[in-house]
């Protein structure tokens, strides 16, 4: 656990404050964010630490949503889609999921919707490929069971 930062402890009168924060020892705060993707490498969460909120500084926690909101948004369409469209249902639902997915992860970077839309073709190719392949695979292997 990180400790406590200097401006919330309570010195003793004629401590010097300077010293301790410059002179040895981890500071809070005082290096560059672990994750290195910032342009800064002194910003933390692209500037927005209390909606992007990690303990290491490494993970994206939008991107993990939308990775979490595409997958569900793939199996579920798949499913629905089984009965209707047979064998192409992974590849259409995992397009779905892919559209979806990217297009949020897209949407959480600050990105306008035309670089959403961008990204829901790239996802949605990716998504078909990805996950009609695997629905495929799963398929063979379950009718060998």
């Amino acid at each position: 656990e990180p400790p406590e930062p200097l401006a919330a402890r309570r010195w003793p009168a004629g401590h010097d404050v300077h010293h301790e924060a410059h002179g040895h020892g981890w500071v809070q705060g005082s290096g560059p964010d672990p994750s290195g993707q910032e342009e800064n490498p002194y910003l933390y969460a692209d500037g927005d630490p209390v909606n992007r909120i990690d303990p290491t500084g490494l993970i994206d926690w939008g991107g993990v949503a939308a990775v979490a909101l595409g997958t569900a948004v793939g199996i579920t369409a798949t499913v629905v889609l089984t009965p209707v469209a047979g064998a192409a249902a992974p590849y259409i639902g995992f397009a779905l999921g892919g559209c979806v997915g990217a297009a949020a992860s897209a949407a959480n970077s600050g990105a306008g919707p035309g670089e959403q839309g961008a990204q829901c073709l790239v996802g949605g190719a990716f998504g078909a490929v990805g996950g009609g392949g695997a629905g495929s695979i799963l398929k063979s292997v379950g009718k060998s069971l």
